[in-house]
């Protein structure tokens, strides 16, 4: 069986808990700076040390697994550990039980995954600032963004039906995944409906919901794959057409970027640079290429080499936000941040409806210790349906 596991990247915004000690900067606060610039070599250090002196800090435990998490190879373990020890200490922080549920779901624990999202369903979210950016095994790069305290009935609907795929309660998955399509019909929930009217033998309808999902995200892979099984098609034929294309016009820049996509959607980075590359060859003026290039780079946490492609593509299109958006990024996570709130009031200054402009803005503000103008571009953004700010507003407007 098949399933999609999120893996929850975030960003935790410098402050929270500052109540703590009085002094200017204590390790939990070094820990949330450091995380805030993804180092998470300096935060377990700073983490670890902190835990020292309170060792009956259960919110430092939940970022110390989180921490862990983070970390390549197989640390699953140690996280798990911390945030049994943070629920020990302090069974209401509701944020751990999901974080620990995924843990479960990924280790095939599937009760006790349910167990936890139901648990964090029904506890009180309380205050915490962490936001997470979300990617999942179909797509590269962000595929989303959200908080604990945002709506996350749809997300808790669909970790839940994945607990009764993997315990084979298909029916009970199928309503999970019809609840959290209801409120948010996101493609990854419409695909593991499918996998689950397959397994009732609800063929025709499988064959529905991965249509759907693939009317909103053309390019999602997972549901290109199923809905070729389904058909009685290769999956590996989904490429073929590409490769085709540029065997027969190898001279034509736009075969090339189209297949350099698929690569890129696909988290195959080396073959998507390699096929940006020889479209680069071919026309470079086209500002799209030097996006792709540098979302490979940002993906790899290659920030300076990401910000280089990004200004190369601005210098062809100057306009467009989704690389001005890109760059602002960038720079933001290489604590550039007059820099970086230069791209964002650009991109106001071209889309001033664009929310995601105002929400980085109000970070970088925020970043910047400039709180009051933080506070009024995060409110902003979240009354122009941005859940991420709703949580980030606690800090920046607590005065």
């Amino acid at each position: 069986m098949t399933r999609i596991f999120l893996v929850l990247l975030f960003i935790s915004l410098s402050g929270f808990g500052l109540a703590r000690q009085n002094s200017p900067k204590n390790d939990f606060e070094a820990a949330l700076e450091a995380m805030d610039r993804e180092d998470q070599e300096a935060a377990f250090f700073h983490l670890e040390n902190w835990l020292k002196s309170y060792p009956q800090d259960a919110l430092a435990h939940w970022y110390m697994g989180q921490v862990y998490e983070s970390f390549p190879g197989e640390n699953t373990p140690f996280a798990l550990e911390y945030y049994n020890q943070a629920i020990n200490l302090n069974p209401q922080l509701a944020s751990t039980y999901f974080s620990r549920g995924r843990i479960f779901l990924q280790m095939e624990k599937f009760e006790a995954a349910e167990k936890d999202f139901l648990t964090f369903q029904n506890l009180p979210k309380g205050e915490t600032n962490q936001i997470f950016f979300e990617k999942n095994s179909t797509q590269a790069g962000v595929s989303g963004i959200f908080t604990l305290q945002g709506n996350l009935s749809a997300k808790v609907f669909y970790h839940l039906g994945l607990c009764q795929m993997g315990m084979e309660n298909y029916e009970k998955a199928n309503e999970y995944f019809d609840r959290a399509i209801e409120i948010r019909p996101e493609p990854d929930y419409l695909t593991e409906k499918s996998q689950a009217l397959l397994s009732l033998d609800r063929s025709n309808e499988a064959e529905s919901a991965l249509i759907t999902a693939l009317e909103i995200d053309p390019d999602h892979f997972l549901a290109q794959e199923r809905l070729a099984l389904i058909r009685g098609k290769n999956p590996e034929e989904l490429i073929e057409p590409l490769n085709i294309a540029v065997k027969n016009k190898p001279n034509e820049p736009q075969v090339w970027k189209k297949r350099a996509y698929y690569f890129l959607e696909r988290g195959n980075w080396k073959l998507a640079e390699r096929d940006l590359r020889e479209a680069l060859a071919l026309d470079n003026q086209d500002a799209e290429l030097y996006l792709y290039l540098g979302t490979i780079a940002s993906r790899q946490q290659e920030w300076a080499q990401a910000e280089k492609y990004y200004s190369e593509g601005l210098f062809l299109d100057e306009t467009n936000t989704q690389i001005i958006l890109a760059r602002g990024q960038a720079r933001y996570q290489q604590s550039k941040l007059e820099e970086a709130l230069a791209d964002f009031i650009q991109l106001i200054g071209i889309d001033p409806t664009l929310p995601t402009a105002y929400y980085h803005r109000g970070i970088t503000l925020l970043r910047m210790k400039r709180n009051q103008e933080a506070c009024e571009n995060l409110q902003l953004a979240a009354n122009w349906g941005m859940e991420a700010a709703q949580e980030v507003i606690k800090k920046a407007c607590q005065d």
